[in-house]
Formats: C-alpha cells, structure tokens, sequence
C-alpha cells in the first residue's frame, strides 16, 4: 500500500526513533556492532586503512586504540584509493566537500544511503521535539553571487523528503541572497511569516538590527534553529526575553548531524547516537578558562570514505547523560570549531566574534566582510564596501586591535569581492594559524 521508497525511509526513522529514545544497552550494543561493520569495511578494501588498523580482526578492535585521523589523513586515502564502494557492489557514489571554512575545502565520496540518513534524521528531531509539522519553514542560505535584487525565494510544497506520502506538513520556503539590507530581509520574514526559521546566526543579527526583536513575536515565529556557528549571548537572551526558541544544531559536512542541542538545557548537545560516536582527544586545551578537548567523530555509516576518530577540528567535553533525563551521550562547553577561536602567543585560544553591526558602525557603506588571523600577531580584514574611506580602514583596524587585545596588527583592506569558496557556510572569522 506504500511506495518502496516511502517504505524504506519509514523504517529508517522508526530505526533512528529507536536508537535515540531506546534502552541504552540495545543502543550500545547496536552500536558495538556497527562499528565493526564500518572498522572491517575500512581494513579490507583500504590499503592505508589496513595499516592504520592493523591485522586483528575487526570485531575486536577498540575504538580507542586506533590512531586519530587528521585532515591529512583524509587527503591522502582519498586521493590514493577513491570511494571504497563503488558501481561493482551496486552502490552510486558522489564527491562531496567540506565547508572550506578552515581554508581550503577537502572532497570525499557519499553514497545514497548518507543523503537519505541525513534527511530522516533532521525530519526525525521534529518529531523527537514534538514540533508541529504543518508550519512553514524559511531556510536562509547565503551565497556568494544572487542576480537582482540580490535574492531568491525558492518554494518546495513539503520538507518530509523521502517521507512525504506518509507525513503532511507545511511548505518550505529557501531564501537564497547576498548583500541584500537587513530592512529587506525583515521584509521578507514578515511576508513568509515562518513558523520556523533554519538560519546562520548572523541573519537574525541583520534583521534584528534593522527590525527588532518584537518583529519576530509579531511574524508568529515559533522557533530558530541555528547552523553553521554559535549565536552570541546577546541574540539568544534577545529572543528568551520575547519567548522564542532558539536551538542550535552540531554538525559537520564531512559526517552529517553530530548533536542536537537540548531544549531543557542549553549549551548541552545530545549526540545523535545513531550517526556517531564523540569521543575526547587525550590532553585538554585551555579556552576561555575551561579546560575543553579535541573532539574525535567516528561516523557509523561512512562506507565510501570512513571517517574513523577524525578530529573533525573542535573542542568540548563529554558527558554520559544529559539533566533533563535524556539517557545518552551529551557534548557541553562545545567551543565550536579552533579556525572560529583566537590564539594567542601563548597557545591559549579565546572567543573572537565582530558583529556586523560594529562593522557597519565604522564603515557604513560595508556589505561583507571576513577576517583572519594570519600570523599569531596579525588579523586581516577584507571589506566590500564601496566609498569607504582609508580613515574608516585606520578605525576598524583600530577596533580590531581593541577587540582581540595587546600583541595583535590589523590591516584593513576593500575589495570588490570575496572569495569564499565553493560552499554557502561562510565565517566571519577564521584562524588560519
């Protein structure tokens, strides 16, 4: 009575429904077992793989005592070997990118299979928060180059994916754009009127700047989802204060959701058990006063490229259980990742966040910007902002040194555009060093 495609998906989620909300011994074991599937895959069909795991038979493999795999790592077992499946075994593969957000991106192989998990599992959170299906959701994306007037509304009658002849719910509005006003974008939020809002925090800082945050109240927004980076302090008590929501999603485009920040708690991520296993890195690194870890990801269906304890480049803590009840792993004190942290001479790390609105306090005219820490002593500030004056370079760069402290140069500099890749995830800052 249902399309096999519907039906497959279907068993997805009520599998993913299980593992996350399920008894945590069954948990532990199911994913015992998938690590071996994945760890035996890796050492049988990967040259660099079965050195770096060695003859002992999978199954009894610790986690824990395989080597970490570095960003170097991956380099070289995809250029040396490809996807480790392939049109033999009835498999489609793809390349796939990582963001570039540490500089330059790293291509690695996906199947079908990882597509189609990542979209059960954000549709299964609706349901594990009990949110109401049938709202309309605006997702904002941030590119590089929009045609006139700098925007782009892109309207899909369903979010369901591979379940929408079994689940009814609302319509999903993309909004594509660069260098549009925050005035604009406020407009845009009040005639989609969302009732869930999926954005880079830095939207909402454009249209709270320009609107408010009553605007959000009055647009009958019941929650925001943050991507991509951490909202400040200041957004999230912003919309505490007018009732609002606002969660953040942990992930990474080399293996997909890692955590999901708890709606009890927050600041504390559930891991999504069944996509992967955090651990932490020996040796704490300091920052901002709290002695985090390196996070390690093993992801449990990464069959075209494994990523086994892959330092996927930021740090938090672990925990066996979360406050609210939830019985699983939860991660807390995630810092986000080290290329969004300062560094300083001494090797201590520390928040480094320019809001655009400090931006365009000193440079009105400015429609992006990024900077990078390029040496332990130096940030570098690219700026589009057509007219600007070489005295508003001297007095960003000024407020740059003041922000980041004593033993940092800025420089300041216009251009006409910047490069930011071939990924929609841009940072506004990014340590290089």
């Amino acid at each position: 009575m249902v399309a096999p495609e519907a039906k497959g998906a279907f068993g997805l989620l009520t599998e993913i429904l299980l593992l996350e909300t399920g008894d945590r011994a069954a948990r532990e074991a199911w994913t015992k077992a998938q690590l071996a599937n994945v760890i035996a895959h890796a050492q049988a069909r990967s040259r660099l793989w079965a050195r770096r795991i060695g003859p002992a038979r999978a199954g009894s493999v610790a986690l824990a005592d395989l080597p970490e795999m570095s960003r170097a790592d991956l380099i070289a077992q995809v250029e040396a070997e490809g996807p480790l499946l392939g049109p033999a075994e009835g498999v489609e593969t793809s390349v796939h990118s990582t963001s570039g957000s540490t500089g330059q991106p790293v291509t690695f192989h996906i199947t079908q299979a990882n597509g189609l998990y990542n979209e059960v599992r954000l549709f299964a959170q609706y349901l594990l928060e009990n949110r109401d299906l049938k709202l309309t959701r605006l997702r904002t994306n941030a590119q590089a180059k929009v045609p006139p007037p700098g925007y782009r509304l892109k309207r899909m009658p369903s979010y369901a994916g591979a379940l929408e002849p079994l689940f009814e719910t609302g319509e999903v509005v993309e909004l594509l754009y660069a260098n549009v006003p925050g005035a604009e974008l406020a407009r845009i939020v009040r005639s989609t009127r969302p009732g869930l809002i999926v954005c880079a925090p830095r939207f909402l800082e454009e249209v709270v700047a320009a609107a408010g945050f009553e605007l959000f109240r009055s647009a009958k927004v019941k929650a925001i989802i943050c991507l991509a980076e951490a909202a400040p302090d200041w957004i999230r008590e912003g919309f505490d204060a007018i009732g609002v929501p606002l969660r953040a999603n942990y992930s990474a485009e080399e293996v997909g959701l890692i955590g999901v920040e708890c709606p009890a708690t927050p600041g504390c991520y559930h891991v999504a058990t069944s996509n992967v296993v955090v651990e932490e890195a020996p040796g704490p690194v300091e920052y901002e006063g709290v002695a985090r870890f390196r996070l390690l990801v093993t992801h449990l269906h990464g069959y075209a490229t494994p990523f086994i304890r892959y330092e996927i480049g930021d740090l938090g803590k672990l925990a066996p259980r979360c406050a609210c009840g939830h019985d699983g792993p939860v991660i807390t004190h995630l810092a986000g990742r080290l290329s969004s942290t300062l560094r300083h001479a001494d090797g201590s790390r520390g928040q480094f966040h320019v809001r655009g609105g400090e931006v365009q306090d000193i440079v009105p005219a400015t429609r992006e910007f990024r900077i990078r820490q390029t040496r332990l002593d130096l940030l570098e500030a690219e700026l589009v902002a057509p007219g600007a004056t070489p005295a508003q370079a001297e007095a960003f760069a000024d407020h740059l040194r003041a922000r980041a402290g004593a033993g940092f140069r800025a420089e300041v500099r216009f251009v006409d555009t910047i490069d930011w890749g071939p990924s929609p995830k841009r940072l506004s800052f990014r340590c290089e060093v």
